[in-house]
């Protein structure tokens, strides 16, 4: 990764359109970044051909320890284009390699940058340097591991080379690092059982797939592992020895395999958290023919981990719902925004110097000539997608008793959110106690 450190506007854009319209060094530095592109012959401007496809590689920043970090090459581990790039980029450094190479390869195979093949002994330091020519920067090296014991691995499995009378044949083996953790999701983790049972399966398919001779001694060592996970003995005998794969049945062609996948394309996804005395509840209330349920954990992984980067402050945050006090009364307005939050709080301080009347905030401000206390903002959900932050909206506004938002805000929360939402509230009314109630008696 290639990292150029430097001072840059502690406001990051998200965007060209964004970057253009709230700052005039953000303009200039884009012009100033286009010209040096077209000066150095970086790119050449064409028109759009038909078959192409457009893809979204915005540069990428980070910031750590108060300074601005801007990566200059390649694409960012992690990022969901990374892989589609390192997947191009390896067929084409293959395509020039076997134009180059003095032997035709008998089997080629590749997973995104990862490549098994064959060649003469003799030849390997050559395809070494026909491989590491494609990039002159230097930039793209790559390693080559060589076989040992007539093994190598690959991926979750070992390819072994046997050697019989009749010539070389390929088998494979399950594979498993020195360095693995052997560490799954625990048995007595807050997941669905179903999660549990899954994982046993998927982990048996991972096994028993490429294991052409060894699959008992394998399935012996999954259930060692999936032991020293919590899993009792007897799920596990029943699963992993006592069961046909029903990864397998699901992945088989035919016109049953059709028939369940043209079903699957009718119904949609609906996610929820996982429950464990509500969500199997509320699963047997939706109807199966129209969706599939998906759980979620509520308490992820990365709450556990240190984070090292740079807190994101508040004024910078986007796709949240945030709440606005009023300075003369209790009452407080709930909102949602996908833009930077200084953006949206810029423009409700425009229409209350304005008296515009846009929003609830706006007309409550106006007609009680009440002042918001935009500078005690607070954000109370984070969420990407559009449709899942009008919901948490709409939710904050129902469970917020003094709010100025008026009724067309949570006329789309259905009646089932709406009651769960009054029976959570008289269930913490409840558990108060009313000040002045309680007599100490001595």
């Amino acid at each position: 990764m290639a990292l150029s450190a430097g001072i840059i506007p502690s406001e990051v854009p998200s965007s060209y359109h964004e970057a253009i319209s709230c700052d005039e060094e953000w303009k200039s530095a884009i012009d100033a970044e286009l010209e040096s592109l077209v000066a150095n012959k970086t790119w050449e401007i064409v028109d759009k051909p038909a078959d192409a496809v457009v893809i979204d590689s915005s540069t990428i920043y980070f910031s750590y320890d108060g300074t601005y970090y801007r990566q200059k090459e390649e694409t960012p581990m992690g990022s969901r284009i990374s892989g589609i790039v390192a997947e191009d980029v390896t067929d084409k450094i293959l395509d020039y390699a076997k134009g180059r190479l003095s032997c035709l390869l008998p089997f080629c195979r590749k997973y995104i940058d990862d490549v098994i093949t064959a060649i003469p002994k003799e030849l390997i330091q050559q395809s070494l340097e026909i491989l590491n020519s494609f990039d002159p920067r230097g930039t793209l090296q790559s390693t080559i591991e060589e076989e040992a014991n007539n093994s190598l691995p690959f991926l979750h499995m070992r390819v072994i080379r046997e050697v019989t009378t009749e010539g070389s044949t390929l088998l494979t083996d399950w594979y498993r690092k020195q360095i693995s953790s052997s560490r799954y999701i625990h048995y007595k983790s807050y997941h669905p059982m179903s999660m549990k049972i899954n994982i046993i399966l998927n982990l048996k398919t991972r096994v028993t797939k490429p294991s052409h001779k060894c699959v008992n001694k394998n399935l012996r060592i999954l259930l060692g592992i999936l032991g020293e996970n919590g899993y009792p003995h007897e799920i596990l005998t029943r699963s992993i020895f006592n069961t046909g794969n029903s990864i397998e049945i699901l992945q088989q062609p035919g016109p049953i395999a059709e028939e369940n996948e043209q079903e699957q394309i009718k119904q949609k996804y609906i996610s929820l958290p996982y429950i464990e005395e509500l969500t199997p509840l509320l699963n047997k209330l939706i109807p199966s023919e129209k969706f599939i349920l998906a759980t979620r954990n509520v308490k992820q992984l990365r709450s556990f981990f240190t984070k090292h980067k740079d807190h994101t402050s508040l004024l910078q945050c986007n796709g949240v719902v945030y709440k606005i006090p009023c300075q003369n009364c209790e009452a407080v307005f709930i909102g949602q925004t996908s833009t930077f939050l200084r953006q949206r709080l810029s423009s409700h301080r425009s229409d209350n110097n304005t008296k515009k009347k846009s929003s609830a905030l706006a007309i409550h401000a106006v007609e009680e000539e009440h002042q918001p206390v935009f500078d005690a903002v607070e954000v109370l959900d984070r969420e990407r997608n559009l449709e899942g932050r009008l919901f948490m909206e709409m939710v904050r506004i129902s469970q917020e008793e003094h709010s100025v938002n008026s009724r067309k805000d949570i006329q789309n929360l259905s009646i089932m959110n709406s009651l769960l939402i009054e029976w959570d509230k008289n269930q913490n009314t409840r558990g108060r106690v009313p000040q002045g109630s309680v007599d100490v008696v001595g």
